[in-house]
């Protein structure tokens, strides 16, 4: 039987790449814009996986409460986890927007209307 990979891995990785991109921003006469650009995806990545993770613990807390198959319940559970699968996305289109990037916040939306689940 195969495990799921531990959050904490998730974690380290997420922190350290995060690290890494910030000095690379700052210093990019020594990294480059590639090595940036890379850090800073891995970030991206690792910061999704947990997002994902927190909402499906977040989802499990939720049904565990009030009645034990409450309709309700799973909707919301549901709703959650899917906001929180989107959680960068939605970040990504608020900073565009807020940047006037419009072309790039089409390219973001269509992008993630037409994705498969």
């Amino acid at each position: 039987m195969r495990h799921p990979p531990d959050p904490g891995l998730y974690l380290v990785v997420l922190v350290i790449s995060l690290a890494l991109a910030w000095s690379a921003h700052f210093n990019i006469e020594v990294f480059g814009h590639g090595a940036t650009f890379f850090l800073c995806f891995i970030a991206m990545v690792f910061l999704q996986k947990m997002f994902d993770w927190g909402g499906e613990k977040l989802g499990a807390h939720i049904l565990r409460g009030g009645k034990p198959k409450s309709e309700q319940r799973k909707d919301l559970k549901d709703l959650l986890v899917i906001t929180m699968s989107n959680a960068i996305e939605a970040t990504l289109a608020i900073i565009l927007l807020f940047k006037c990037q419009l072309r790039l916040l089409q390219s973001t939306i269509i992008g993630e209307i037409e994705a498969p689940s």
